[in-house]
Order: structure tokens, then C-alpha cells, then sequence
């Protein structure tokens, strides 16, 4: 029996059948994390992975990356603490400032870690990670005994 026009969840099928499956993607990139520093991931057309960390107030020299395995780990040192002058006083601390670690699952077997670019701009670091080429399967030869 063909779908419905008028039926809602027909409608709903056929409006998102062609979207990711973000949950998917989710479960395959996932962080062993806090969540904090506010994170994008992104997976270009050409399935690039590109992490964007919001790091404002973080100087650059106490951010470090690096890969082991599948996993990319994230390590930032607290940022300096702004002490405030004589007399004033903080009415408002909304601005998070502690150490982070955080671990993303990136497969080594799909993602070129040797040739990663990592960029700082206003407080944003942004990590590139080329996709490997997919490799072909192997051809085993079976032979007779």
C-alpha cells in the first residue's frame, strides 16, 4: 500500500529520509568528555572531520593535541586568573575557567592523523582531519590442500 499524503508521520518519513542520521554520527564521534569547552564537529562532503573548540580566554601556548590510537586528546591548562582591583567587586562569574581534558574518538583506519592542521583565531581552535582514502578489500586466495 503506498503512503498517505495526509498521514503526518508519511509526511515526517518522507521529510526527513534523506538527512543524517545524527544520532549515528554521534554514537561514532564521541567525546569521553564534560561539555564543556563548547564544541562543534563538523564532517564535510568530502568526510573531513573538523573540530571547532570555543576557547576564549585560554592563551594559546597552554592549548596541546595530540593523537594516540583512535583517540585525539584535548589538554588546556587553566587560563590566568583575572584578579580584580581595590574595592571592586564581582557581581556575576559566568565565564567557566578550568583545566580541561577531553578524548574524541577519531579511527586512525579512517582519518589521516599525520596530516592535521590546527588553526587560533579569536579565541577558536579549529582542527582539520583529512579522511583516508578507503582502502580496497584484499582478494584472499584459497588454496587446495
Amino acid at each position: 500500500m503506498g503512503k498517505n499524503p495526509h498521514n503526518i508521520v508519511d509526511l515526517f518519513d518522507e521529510l526527513f529520509s534523506g538527512l543524517i542520521d545524527f544520532n549515528v554520527m554521534a554514537d561514532q564521534y564521541h567525546c569521553e568528555c564534560s561539555t564543556f569547552p563548547p564544541t562543534n564537529l563538523i564532517m564535510r562532503k568530502n568526510k573531513d572531520l573538523v573540530f571547532e573548540f570555543a576557547l576564549v580566554g585560554y592563551p594559546q601556548e597552554n592549548i596541546h593535541v595530540e593523537y594516540l590510537g583512535d583517540h585525539m586528546t584535548l589538554n588546556v591548562g587553566s587560563p590566568e586568573k583575572k584578579v580584580l582591583d581595590e574595592g571592586d567587586i564581582r557581581i556575576q562569574k559566568g565565564i567557566k575557567s578550568a583545566k580541561i581534558q577531553n578524548r574524541y574518538y577519531v579511527p586512525n583506519d579512517k582519518y589521516d592523523t599525520d596530516n592535521v592542521k590546527a588553526s587560533w583565531k579569536d579565541g577558536l581552535l579549529t582542527i582539520e582531519i583529512p579522511s583516508r582514502e578507503p582502502k580496497e578489500a584484499k582478494i584472499v586466495t584459497i588454496q587446495k590442500v
